[in-house]
């Protein structure tokens, strides 16, 4: 996760990789197939000087 812009905005990314021993995958949902990258941005909205975006999300 990174802020991106005006700090309003945060980038979301994901690579694909090993899965760990023991994982149950989620049903319904596949994992990301190794080395395959996914990103989005996500609007967080005006951040004040004092608010910390971790507590935000």
């Amino acid at each position: 996760m990174r802020l991106i812009g005006d700090g309003s905005n945060i980038q979301l990314w994901a690579t694909g990789g090993t899965q760990p021993a023991g994982h149950e995958p989620i049903e319904g949902i596949a994992p990301l197939p190794h080395g395959h990258r996914w990103h989005t941005p996500v609007h967080i909205g005006a951040l004040e000087p004092d608010k910390d975006p971790g507590v935000l999300l």
